[in-house]
């Protein structure tokens, strides 16, 4: 079951990111609206252990939960990264983030 069942949803769970997970140093993530039904999410999670997670996400919702339809996901320690990314052309869920 999708845990986002509104763009609100969602973007508490990103703002609550630092204070539900300690080994977050800081933030810069920001979702933005961009139309009706669109939104994006981009930035960075810096890590105690020196790792940066470079977060790039279109969502999109028709009055009910979520949907990531692409993302790029980096990570980075140092000059070392490695990332995954794909695109979805068909609706599918977010996916379930675990919860502290």
């Amino acid at each position: 079951m999708n845990p986002f069942q509104s763009l609100t949803d969602y973007e508490e769970f990103v703002y609550g990111l630092a204070q539900r997970y300690p080994e977050l140093r800081g933030s810069t993530l920001v979702l933005a609206r961009r139309g009706s039904g669109v939104a994006t999410l981009a930035g960075d999670l810096h890590m105690h252990a020196g790792y940066r997670l470079a977060v790039y996400e279109i969502l999109t919702w028709d009055a009910g939960p979520v949907s990531i339809q692409s993302y790029s996901h980096e990570v980075w320690k140092g000059s070392f990264h490695a990332s995954t990314s794909q695109t979805r052309f068909a609706k599918a869920e977010a996916a379930s983030y675990p919860s502290r």
